[in-house]
């Protein structure tokens, strides 16, 4: 099988970020939905949760590349592997296992490396301009794709006679983000898709299941 094409970095961290920031907001939607709320409050909501998730997504994107280096870099975490065997061999644990420990890391530290070269990251040493530009990719990203489900659930209640068939337009939409997902990266579109979807449609109904054992019957 010839293997799947990658995108761009920056395409990758938007897409990705869209994808991710498609099920917090829509979660919180559903909640809001299922409670009564107006058209409006239920948007706001939405917005709010896209909001806060890509601010939480961007900073962890950002800040995790800078640790995800110090500790897999062959050579940065190499000396971090020499400081933790020191302290099994301070608490007694024997010499041989943590030997065989280290040599196991440094083989998965290798590994590491060969694989970020191949996706092509550039994480063969840290640059901080980098990091913030992926941060803001994913933030980016992460609101654009809570902002367009939110605007879709808000439509389609105000559109559509009934509300129960939002859920199935929307859940579409979250597998179609996971299939663009998997394209961008390189992965099997369809199981992408389908786990966006498989999410989706899990916390949605275990949202509203929850909602309709704890709220009194009218």
């Amino acid at each position: 099988m010839a293997a799947l094409k990658k995108s761009p970095l920056f395409l990758v961290n938007f897409v990705t970020g869209i994808s991710d920031g498609m099920l917090l907001p829509f979660t919180v939607m559903v909640a809001a939905w299922a409670l009564s709320l107006s058209v409006v409050y239920t948007l706001s909501a939405g917005i709010g949760a896209a909001s806060l998730g890509a601010l939480a997504f961007g900073l962890a994107r950002m800040l995790g590349e800078k640790e995800e280096i110090r500790h897999h870099h062959p050579e940065l975490g190499a000396a971090e592997a020499e400081t933790e065997i020191s302290l099994m061999h301070a608490i007694g644990i024997d010499p041989q296992l943590t030997s065989e420990m280290k040599d196991k890391m440094a083989v998965e530290r290798e590994q590491w490396l060969e694989e970020i070269r191949e996706h092509g990251l550039g994480w063969e040493m840290y640059d901080a301009g980098r990091a913030r530009g992926g941060g803001l990719q994913t933030a980016g990203g992460f609101l654009a794709g809570g902002v367009l489900v939110a605007l879709c659930f808000a439509g389609l209640s105000t559109l559509l006679p009934y509300r129960w068939p939002v859920l199935p337009a929307v859940w579409l939409l979250l597998f179609l983000a996971g299939w663009c997902k998997g394209r961008v990266i390189g992965k099997p579109a369809l199981r992408y898709a389908l786990i966006q979807l498989f999410s989706g449609v899990v916390a949605s109904l275990a949202v509203l299941a929850i909602l309709l054992l704890l709220l009194p019957s009218k």
